[in-house]
C-alpha cells in the first residue's frame, strides 16, 4: 500500500473563512483567529472540515482548533491524516471522539465534554446594572487577585483583554468580587467570545454573575451581532444560568490536551 500523502496547509484565509461564517454562532474563535492570527497558524481545509494549529498569547502549549458545525466524521478524518505532523503535545478542541482518533498517536493528560453556546435571545438579558463597572489596565491587580481564588480560572487570561473595553466587575470594601470579560472580539466580523466570568466563592449565590454577564453583554451588542462563549457539560449551573440571559447550545464539542506516545 503506498505511503498517505500528508495534507497541505491552505494559503488561502478565505476558504478558511467560508467555512466558519456559514456558520458564525459556532465559529466566533475560528474566525477571529483566521482573521487576526494567519500569520501565526497554519489551517488545513478538507471541504467543510477545518483544522488550525496556533501559538496563543497566553497559551503554554500549541493549541489545535478542529470544531465542527456539522462536518464531525470529515473532521476527525482530517485529524487523524494530520496526527503524525501536529505538535507532542498540545491542546484541542474538536468534535467528540478526538481523543479516540487520535489514540494511536496521542495520550490525553485530560479531556471534557464541552458545549458552545451563543446568545440567540438578547430579549431575555437583564437591564445593565449601574453598579457593574468597566475594568481598564488599572485594575489588573485586583482582576488577578479575584482570579487567584480559583487555580482553574484566568487561565486564558492576559492583560492585553483588559484594553478591549470588555472587561467588568462588581466591588466591595474595594476588592472585585466578581468579573467577567472576553477572550476575544473581532467587531469587522461581527463575534466575540464571553470568557473569565467568575464570582469570589465567598460570595457566590447572590446573583453577581447575572449583573456581570447581562451588563457585559448589552455592552458588547452595541459592537457586535453574536455573541458566544465555552461551558463544560458538567457545568448545570452556569449552563442554567446562560439559559436564563437567553444564550442556547449550538454544538457540542471535546477539549483536551494530548502529548504524544
Amino acid at each position: 500500500m503506498a505511503a498517505q500523502r500528508r495534507p497541505e496547509p491552505t494559503d488561502d484565509p478565505a476558504a478558511v473563512m467560508t467555512v466558519y461564517q456559514r456558520h458564525r454562532a459556532v465559529h466566533p474563535y475560528g474566525i477571529f483567529d483566521v482573521a487576526n492570527l494567519w500569520d501565526r497558524s497554519r489551517w488545513w481545509v478538507r471541504d467543510e472540515a477545518v483544522v488550525g494549529l496556533l501559538a496563543l498569547p497566553g497559551a503554554d502549549a500549541p493549541v489545535v482548533y478542529g470544531v465542527a458545525a456539522s462536518a464531525h466524521a470529515q473532521t476527525l478524518e482530517l485529524l487523524g491524516d494530520l496526527a503524525p505532523h501536529l505538535p507532542p503535545r498540545m491542546v484541542i478542541t474538536g468534535p467528540e471522539g478526538l481523543t479516540d482518533r487520535l489514540a494511536d498517536a496521542y495520550e490525553p493528560l485530560w479531556s471534557a465534554p464541552h458545549l458552545k453556546m451563543w446568545l440567540a435571545d438578547p430579549g431575555r438579558l437583564p437591564p445593565p446594572d449601574p453598579d457593574v463597572g468597566v475594568l481598564a489596565a488599572t485594575d489588573l491587580s485586583r482582576l488577578e487577585r479575584l482570579f487567584a481564588a480559583d487555580p482553574h480560572t484566568g487561565v486564558y487570561f492576559h492583560a492585553g483583554l483588559l484594553d478591549s473595553g470588555h472587561y467588568v466587575g462588581i466591588a466591595a470594601g474595594g476588592e472585585l468580587v466578581a468579573a467577567g470579560g472576553i477572550h476575544l472580539i473581532d467587531r469587522r466580523h461581527g463575534v466575540t467570545a464571553l470568557g473569565n466570568v467568575f464570582t469570589h466563592p465567598r460570595h457566590r449565590r447572590r446573583g453577581l454573575a447575572r449583573r456581570v454577564m447581562s451588563t457585559l453583554c448589552h455592552r458588547l451588542l452595541a459592537e457586535v451581532d453574536v455573541i458566544g462563549l465555552n461551558v463544560r457539560r458538567d457545568n448545570t449551573a452556569a449552563r442554567a444560568l446562560y439559559h436564563d440571559l437567553g444564550f442556547v447550545p449550538v454544538v457540542r464539542y471535546e477539549e483536551a490536551e494530548l502529548t504524544r506516545r
